[in-house]
């Protein structure tokens, strides 16, 4: 088994995506592994070619495809409708990121048409404008629902202002394609290259760590 991405992972289990097998799931307590089309398998895989996931805080599973917009498995009984504007509008988009804040809003970064703000309870989704033209390749949200976005200058955090974002501190990296943050609220900066970088929180600075040697290693973290 190639496995391509460990997309989502739970107290108990694990679901991995292959690109020439589908999707498995890895129960730890169980020590068991199960194909997408296997009996029991906890919901029907959608015929895309998926590029992220994410559970939000109702334990609903999105997932993000390549040029499909995204997909929804509900753990409720409240559904959208299979015409909704929010699936119209992202449909036959590449979403690359999506990330929550402690609302439950997300921040959904598509491949080629930007990043939009969704708000499940009023179902507000709008796009994100910025002032000037940037390249953004990930999207994350902090413990304290400030905005990351790794772009082509570097890391930038932005304060929340309804839907819009706000400019607070940017950092230059080199590459950047991920980030997150640990539990002492550290920042960290997955590249394309040598080194992740590590933002703490007491100087904000911007340090840099190698982590292989060859040149034009991925490394996100």
């Amino acid at each position: 088994l190639q496995k391509k991405k460990v997309l989502l992972k739970s107290d108990d289990s694990l679901l991995l995506y292959t690109e020439k097998h589908g999707m498995f799931i890895y129960n730890r307590n169980e020590n068991s592994l199960k194909h997408q089309s296997e009996k029991g398998f906890p919901f029907e895989v959608p015929d895309v070619k998926i590029t992220c996931m994410y559970t939000d805080s109702r334990d609903n599973l999105w997932i993000g495809s390549y040029d499909q917009g995204y997909h929804v498995i509900y753990n409720y009984e409240e559904r959208f409708n299979n015409d909704s504007w929010l699936k119209t509008s992202l449909g036959n988009k590449s979403v690359v990121s999506v990330a929550a804040d402690s609302k439950g809003s997300l921040w959904i970064l598509t491949l080629k048409d930007g990043l939009y703000f969704y708000n499940p309870s009023s179902e507000y989704f709008n796009k994100v404008e910025f002032t000037e033209d940037i390249d953004i390749s990930y999207a994350f949200v902090d413990k304290d629902d400030r905005v990351w976005l790794a772009c082509n200058k570097g890391v930038a955090r932005f304060k929340v202002v309804g839907s819009a974002l706000r400019l607070e501190k940017d950092w230059s990296a080199f590459l950047p394609i991920s980030i997150s943050q640990d539990k002492d609220g550290r920042i960290w900066v997955g590249t394309m290259g040598e080194s992740v970088y590590c933002i703490t929180p007491e100087n904000e600075q911007l340090r840099s760590m190698k982590t292989v040697s060859a040149p034009f290693t991925f490394t996100p973290y």
